[in-house]
């Protein structure tokens, strides 16, 4: 549905239209800048999946108390593996994002340049994002032992700050504007977080922050951000003065028609996905066992059952073989 909204032809809010009729009128004008979907598929996940977590509840690890505080957790609570394959995952998602970015022009003829643009602004923004949340993120930790500590898990939700971000904007801001609109999704990402702790929600891999707040974030700066020239390039000529982003000379139709949009989402998503969550938490269906989770999932789910807190001793197995296992 919100895919609907924003991309096609038809949607109420798509600014892929080629003309404003009366049977298919463009909202504001100019339709929703989104041009890979901050709006269209990351915020609408950030916000089901705070939907999700507010029905879920909080880890007993992160949450001893019922409504207590949000605590730290453990050292020992993650394998020792953890970074490894969150990193891994972070590099492929990077790499999938020129494809996800770049792609939106959906084919390259006569859009080279836009695809080429926006490959540009995809990169720097991650980068300027990870740098910026690693860094932050050591100041507001502060020194530990006498030293700042720089964590890899801040470098990499930086990463993915960024990319949401851009995700909008990528093919109508400037390289510069890519900079500004990482640099402050960084900003946005550790506020949001900060925010969620003090709502004592637990978002196990902090998809609110990422997706949900950056997202939204990345939809308003596309329409402040987009230059005429680029806007033209992107979608059409004939109304780039008017629906280009307020810091170049347009006249505050695409912000208005952002902010629509966006409440459209989050009043759509925020519904439905109250309905399906809520039907799952009365039929008590939506959280595992206290035992399965005391355990850790990747034993029920993967027989894995060391790599938790020490390393495992010479010889020691990490996955636990069953009867009859072929492991």
């Amino acid at each position: 549905t919100v895919v609907c909204w924003g991309w096609n032809t038809g949607g109420w809010a798509s600014a892929w239209k080629s003309a404003d009729t009366d049977d298919n009128p463009l909202l504001f004008g100019c339709g929703v800048i989104d041009f890979a979907g901050s709006g269209v598929v990351h915020m609408t996940g950030g916000i089901a999946a705070l939907v999700g977590s507010s029905f879920l509840g909080a880890r007993k690890a992160r949450q001893p108390e019922p409504n207590g505080p949000l605590l730290s957790l453990p050292s020992d609570y993650a394998p020792e593996y953890g970074p490894i394959f969150q990193t891994l995952g972070v590099l492929i998602l990077w790499m999938g994002w020129y494809g996800f970015n770049g792609a939106s022009t959906l084919y390259l003829v006569n859009y080279g340049l836009v695809a080429a643009k926006t490959m540009v602004t995809t990169t720097i923004a991650a980068g300027t994002g990870a740098v910026t949340t690693l860094f932050m993120g050591s100041l507001m930790t502060g020194k530990v032992d006498g030293s700042f500590v720089l964590k890899l898990e801040d470098a990499n939700n930086g990463v993915l700050a960024g990319l949401v971000a851009i995700t909008a904007p990528c093919s109508t801001c400037e390289p510069y504007g890519a900079f500004l609109i990482g640099f402050m999704a960084a900003f946005v990402y550790k506020g949001a977080n900060a925010v969620l702790i003090a709502c004592k929600i637990d978002d196990v891999v902090n998809a609110i922050p990422v997706h949900g707040f950056c997202g939204f974030f990345g939809v308003i700066m596309a329409a402040c951000f987009a230059t005429q020239d680029n806007y033209s390039a992107a979608y059409y000529s004939d109304r780039a003065e008017a629906c280009a982003g307020i810091f170049y000379g347009g006249d505050g139709s695409a912000i208005a028609a952002a902010i629509v949009f966006l409440l459209a989402i989050i009043a759509w998503v925020s519904v439905l996905s109250g309905i399906i969550f809520g039907a799952l938490s009365a039929a008590k269906i939506l959280r595992v066992e206290a035992q399965v989770e005391e355990d850790g999932m990747d034993k029920s789910e993967h027989g894995v059952t060391g790599g938790y807190s020490a390393a495992p001793t010479a010889g020691a197995e990490m996955v636990e073989k069953e009867a009859g296992s072929n492991l």
